[in-house]
Parts: C-alpha cells; sequence; structure tokens
C-alpha cells in the first residue's frame, strides 16, 4: 500500500513557478525540494494544462463579448438613424 503525502498548495505552486517562469531545470529543482522529478513533472503539466484551459476559456469569452458589443453597436448605430429621422419629421411639420 502506497502512502500518498499531500503539499500544502501555496509549496506546490512555488516549485512549479521556478520551472515554468523562471525556467529552472525539473530535476534540480525536484532535488532541492526533496520531491521526485516524477512528481514535479505532474505538478508542472498540470498547472500548464489547467492555464491552457483557462486560456482557450478566456478566447471563448472575449469573442462572446466582442461579438455582444459589435450588435450593441450596430443598435444604437439603428436606434441614432431611427431619432434622426423623427427629428426631421418632426421639424418638417
Amino acid at each position: 500500500m502506497q502512502t500518498e503525502l499531500k503539499y500544502i498548495d501555496s509549496f506546490r505552486q512555488s516549485i512549479v513557478k521556478q520551472v515554468i517562469e523562471q525556467g529552472l531545470e525539473v530535476a534540480k529543482v525536484a532535488r532541492k525540494a526533496g520531491i521526485s522529478k516524477v512528481l514535479l513533472n505532474d505538478w508542472v503539466e498540470d498547472t500548464l494544462l489547467l492555464k491552457a484551459k483557462h486560456k482557450q476559456h478566456d478566447q471563448i469569452a472575449t469573442r462572446a463579448i466582442q461579438k455582444e458589443n459589435w450588435e450593441l453597436k450596430r443598435q444604437n448605430d439603428l436606434l441614432k438613424k431611427v431619432i434622426d429621422h423623427l427629428m426631421q419629421l418632426h421639424q418638417t411639420r
């Protein structure tokens, strides 16, 4: 039966950050932290996958907002034209 060690999130994030953001070697960071290379590689992969999912979600949300913005601008332009037309009708009376 294997025992599974639990690491606090701040430790895990700090270790992964050293590899991803600082570009340090997995083996050196793992050795210094006292964990296995395999475990650190798993953490790095999990983090990169999660970041990719978040990025994809953000891109989808951005596209939806851009589409909504375009539609609102179109409606606003139409309303301006209607107001201009009504103003012209009112002035001719």
